[in-house]
């Protein structure tokens, strides 16, 4: 977080644009804003922030954020290499707006980053448009999120605390509940059936032999308690301890809801249940998708991909078609479904036998270069029932 832009001054005019990101001395300079709120886009925009930077050996990332819900300043601390952040007042300062005229935003500029500094050169300029979720996939390498190493051992140890066992492995489980004060009026077409995660839980621990870590919310409904579960959704302001424990899982099973998008920061096999958008997430790991199942009015029953190919996939025309034409109903995720979904991830990631070592950096040769716009891509890999 100390290091400093890069600024003109200090090197010479031919330096500006000559070995871009290959020296030391002349970084490739990034400057990304973001206006989102909400976890799973930021999470997705920190991680794209992250990846630009890591195609060059030499980069300076600044990032400008809005820190308005708990997690706001948290997920900028997941993100291994931003070298400074910013916090937004308001929807975006004047300095800002002032330099993108016409709505042009992707232009290279000259930016005062305060009154009376030295004029900032940024090589490249991100926004919110051109960092969507999916044009992560569009970039090599992907960078995961890491949580600070000098949290780990507090975080780990408050987790054995709350009755982790740290040579047993566990899955992380979240789904959006009835009363999330953040639903943005979407109703319930992204709720879960909190039974069924409670079917789920058990068959975790008594079928497969795992433990059970719960994310969310103090206000969800809380899990019938029993032993080889913990319940993180109790504790207020636990979001990093929620974060940690999400990156050590053997994998996680989530409603659509933004702690599914922990799973893809942090490259953990995941599970997407009661999915309510053709959004498949980010990453190499294994990334399953089960739909809820919509009948129609005559009858038929539309899932996975039957429920992609009718252009229903995807919450606000399921949403406006369902309040206004009778005969349609969605059934959510059943015990047993998901059972099955964590028998899946389970048999495949056998290796981790205990908690899962953080995911580490690509290593791989940078190009020192980026190729825009990213070629996008939605790899959806439904799990069929």
């Amino acid at each position: 977080m100390s290091a400093k832009p890069f600024t003109r001054g200090q090197v010479s005019s031919d330096l500006l644009y000559r070995d871009i990101g290959r020296v030391p001395e002349r970084p490739f300079s990034i400057l990304a804003q973001t206006l989102e709120t909400t976890l799973g886009d930021l999470i997705s925009k920190v991680v794209f922030y992250a990846t630009v930077k890591n195609q060059f050996d030499h980069a300076k990332l600044h990032v400008y954020f809005r820190d308005v819900r708990p997690y706001s300043r948290k997920v900028m601390s997941l993100a291994p290499n931003i070298d400074k952040v910013r916090v937004i007042k308001g929807e975006m300062p004047a300095w800002l707006r002032s330099c993108f005229k016409r709505d042009r935003f992707w232009r290279p500029l000259f930016v005062d980053a305060r009154k009376g500094s030295k004029r900032h050169f940024y090589d490249f300029v991100i926004n919110d448009w051109m960092a969507d979720a999916r044009s992560v996939h569009g970039l090599p390498d992907i960078v995961p999120l890491r949580v600070p190493p000098e949290l780990e051992h507090r975080l780990a140890h408050r987790l054995i605390e709350l009755g982790l066992e740290r040579n047993r492995w566990f899955a992380a489980i979240h789904y959006r509940d009835s009363n999330y004060r953040w639903r943005a009026n979407l109703g319930g077409i992204r709720d879960s059936d909190p039974e069924a995660f409670n079917t789920l839980a058990d068959h975790i621990i008594d079928e497969l032999g795992g433990q059970v870590v719960r994310l969310g919310h103090p206000e969800m409904h809380p899990l019938p308690q029993r032993r080889g579960v913990v319940d993180l959704s109790r504790l207020p302001n636990s979001f990093m301890l929620q974060a940690f424990a999400a990156s050590r899982a053997r994998f996680m099973i989530a409603g659509p809801s933004g702690a599914s998008a922990l799973a893809c920061g942090f490259q953990v096999p995941l599970g997407l249940v009661d999915a309510t958008d053709a959004q498949a997430g980010w990453g190499d790991m294994e990334r399953l998708i089960l739909t809820h199942e919509l009948t129609t009015p005559d009858g038929g029953r539309l899932r996975n991909k039957e429920l992609l190919e009718t252009g229903l996939l995807s919450r606000r025309p399921l949403e406006n078609l369902t309040n206004r034409l009778k005969g349609y109903t969605i059934r959510k995720c059943t015990g047993s479904e998901l059972a099955a979904v964590a028998s899946h991830l389970s048999a495949n990631n056998e290796d981790v036998a205990a908690w899962r070592p953080a995911r580490e950096a690509p290593g791989t040769r940078r190009p020192n270069a980026i190729v825009w716009p990213p070629q996008t891509r939605n790899d959806i890999r439904f799990f069929d029932v």
